[in-house]
């Protein structure tokens, strides 16, 4: 059974929740504090993070790294902010997908369904060698040069990686890319994928000293640039 981690500490949010998630045959842990999460996420090892960003003794995107540092599942931030900035933080800092509140059974149980299906490896890729020194293994979500270092991955991050890679030397678009990281179409003025990019490019640039980055063409998308013989 998929164990979720809900970190609320509103008691009506965490009934309606805990009923919601009942109907989706998921076990259910509740963390009413982020000391709390911390713990739990440690003890009890959740598939899945549901997080509110009001918590009683920490704000909620101060504890999105430090459960980063702890687990690489799926992090998905449910909050009644819908100011811009919050949301590109949250996703800034680790979170895999952003819910508004209120929402419904279906949409929560249909975003559950999402991140946890992109967290699930495809065991048909290998590890590759996609740049000078550089290997990407897409099972355990980790970038490694060939002197040790090495940068884990979100689930996002990972997947994105992995369309650039079989994409490349071509780019690839915003808007065939959306679809299969995000079970959405792109529109105009969704900044959730640039977001994304950013951070990936920030864990590549840092890693491969300059020799594997994201490129970006306007008005076309992405692609991977390689410096030097992959």
């Amino acid at each position: 059974m998929t164990r979720v981690l809900l970190v609320e500490d509103d008691a009506f949010m965490v009934a309606v929740a805990r009923q919601m998630l009942a109907t989706g045959d998921y076990q259910v842990v509740i963390a009413a504090t982020g000391r709390d999460a911390i713990k739990l996420i440690r003890e009890r090892a959740p598939d899945v993070i549901l997080l509110d960003l009001g918590l009683p003794d920490m704000e909620g995107t101060q504890l999105i790294p430090q459960l980063r540092t702890l687990s690489s599942c799926p992090l998905i931030v449910v909050s009644a902010r819908d100011d811009t900035m919050t949301k590109v933080t949250a996703l800034d800092l680790g979170a895999d997908d952003y819910i508004l509140k209120p929402f419904v059974s279906e949409e929560l149980l249909a975003r559950l369904r999402s991140v946890l299906r992109r967290a699930t490896p495809s065991r048909e890729i290998d590890r590759q060698h996609v740049a000078p020194g550089i290997d990407f293994d897409p099972e355990l979500r980790v970038v490694r040069q060939a002197d040790g270092r090495q940068t884990h991955l979100t689930t996002i991050e990972s997947m994105l990686l992995g369309l650039l890679v079989s994409a490349n030397p071509r780019p690839i678009s915003r808007q065939s890319m959306h679809p299969v990281l995000f079970d959405r179409p792109w529109t105009r003025g969704d900044r959730t994928l640039d977001v994304h990019v950013h951070n990936l490019r920030q864990k590549l640039l840092g890693l491969s000293d300059g020799n594997l980055s994201i490129g970006s063409i306007r008005g076309i998308g992405y692609v991977l640039q390689i410096r030097g013989p992959a």
